[in-house]
């Protein structure tokens, strides 16, 4: 009797032949490579700002970290109903 490797049984599956293989996932290209980094890069300064010793680094965090914070909720979710 002969075995099957992994890669054939899972394309002899049922499902496989019904729906087609399975997608693999978005592609990386460059402008969501760089966005995420930007993206991350700003939440460790979020994280981590409060450490930095220089003084206008500090006063641009003083102005992100409640920027950041107070526009999240205040625009996704609605005010509540006044009866």
């Amino acid at each position: 009797m002969k075995t099957k490797g992994l890669t054939t049984a899972l394309t002899e599956s049922w499902e496989n032949r019904v729906f087609g293989p399975a997608p693999t996932g978005p592609r990386s290209d460059g402008l969501g490579v760089v966005s995420f980094a930007i993206h991350a890069l700003i939440g460790l300064y979020l994280l981590f700002g409060w450490l930095v010793p220089y003084g206008m680094e500090l006063a641009f965090y003083m102005v992100l970290l409640p920027a950041v914070a107070g526009n999240g909720w205040s625009t996704a979710v609605p005010a509540p109903q006044q009866y």
